[in-house]
């Protein structure tokens, strides 16, 4: 029986488009695939997202590394630029909403970064949740085996009774072996028809 839906937040609740930073800040297309590649294909980046350096870190090691680069990198990780590097996914907000109604136990699992987790708080959504884990907490990134049993662990719920939803296709192969019943999120109308389906299996 399924009791717990276990969401990832960016590609899922909230958007996650690299590009997109660039774009409304026009600029040319050969300079935003250089700092697109620079910045969030560098291994400076996931150590940022597992918690191990924090933004300011970020920002002086790629300025120290690309002096003429240094205001482009500043304006692109700025905090108030995660808005539009990350907008939110209202729909699936309001279906995360629903399944809480519904009453089904909510948790978050997200390879994250603590300024992004500080900006998705601000949505109320985060309201309905019942728990969560985050690569910025954990130094541990998904789809790391260890991340998911420490929600396991930590919130005493079973694999075997809950949905996992994420974007990435690694991310949820990692869950499936683990016995959750891993959905790959493209849009809210097919995770809905597929929750459906899971929860059609258990009756």
């Amino acid at each position: 029986m399924i009791r717990n839906i276990v969401f990832d937040i960016g590609g899922v609740l909230i958007e996650f488009n690299a590009k997109a930073p660039l774009e409304r800040l026009t600029f040319e297309s050969e300079k935003a695939k250089e700092l697109t590649t620079l910045i969030f294909h560098n291994i400076k980046w996931k150590a940022y997202i597992n918690g191990e350096i924090v933004l300011d870190e970020l920002i002086e090691y790629f300025v120290s590394n690309h002096p003429k680069l240094q205001d482009e990198i500043r304006l692109i990780l700025s905090y108030d630029n995660l808005k539009n590097m990350m907008p939110p996914k209202k729909e699936s907000m309001v279906y995360l909403k629903a399944l809480k109604k519904e009453g089904y136990l909510i948790y978050l699992l997200s390879n994250i970064t603590p300024d992004t987790l500080r900006y998705v708080s601000e949505y109320d959504f985060i309201q309905h949740i019942d728990g969560g884990v985050y690569s910025c907490s954990e130094k541990i990134s998904k789809p790391n085996p260890e991340i998911y049993h420490t929600l396991i662990e930590r919130y005493q719920i079973k694999a075997d009774e809950s949905i996992f939803i994420d974007d990435t296709k690694a991310n949820v192969e990692a869950a499936n072996e683990l016995g959750f019943r891993g959905i790959l999120f493209t849009d809210v109308v097919d995770l809905k028809e597929k929750v459906k389906s899971i929860m059609k299996m258990q009756n």
